[in-house]
């Protein structure tokens, strides 16, 4: 998946776990809501996410939560390892040792260009919407563009990135003073995730 390409699948969630914790837990279940998961079927994720808290992740605590869910609202909770976090080319691929990743739970585009914060495509994961809020929080100016419309190629006064569920703030090249501020509030979570 390119930076081109914002899609996020309705049936696959990647969700970061910190210590044994879920960060974000009550946004991520109402983030569902905006994939078309009904109220019956988040409460029964819901049910299943806690015992699998409190049974599955001990040997993966910082590992990631993957939740499948199929067109029939079969759905399947796993506990994986960390993926090594991966570097944004500047052609838009999320590169990780092993090569791009290609799964549909990369994350949103955004950027930034001296004066605005754009994302591109609609907020619908709990980190993209924390993300909006942060920057707004901090004073910015925040708009929504078309999928479509996202940059592509090298350019050096603006600055691009994206943001996942399961790796948080990912720049394109060297973080610029936003994208380091956004980082900055997201490592804060994490610490205070660990810390409760």
């Amino acid at each position: 998946m390119g930076f081109v390409s914002t899609d996020i699948s309705k049936n696959h969630f990647r969700w970061r776990l910190q210590s044994g914790k879920l960060p974000l837990y009550e946004r991520h279940m109402r983030s569902l809501g905006s994939f078309g998961i009904l109220t019956p079927l988040e409460s029964w994720i819901r049910t299943r996410l806690e015992w699998t808290l409190d049974n599955m992740v001990a040997e993966n605590p910082d590992g990631v939560l993957c939740i499948d869910v199929q067109d029939d609202e079969m759905v399947t909770i796993t506990v994986v390892g960390a993926r090594p976090e991966p570097r944004l080319t500047f052609a838009g691929e999320l590169v990780g040792p092993d090569g791009v990743y290609t799964d549909d739970a990369l994350g949103q585009c955004w950027s930034y260009d001296g004066v605005r914060v754009v994302h591109y495509g609609p907020v619908l994961t709990a980190t993209n919407r924390l993300a909006r809020d942060l920057a707004k929080t901090l004073g910015y100016t925040v708009e929504e563009a078309a999928v479509d419309d996202v940059p592509v190629g090298d350019d050096g006064d603006e600055e691009r990135f994206r943001v996942s569920d399961e790796f948080y703030v990912i720049p394109q090249g060297e973080a610029g003073v936003f994208t380091r501020r956004l980082s900055a509030c997201f490592d804060k979570l994490l610490i205070v995730t660990k810390e409760s």
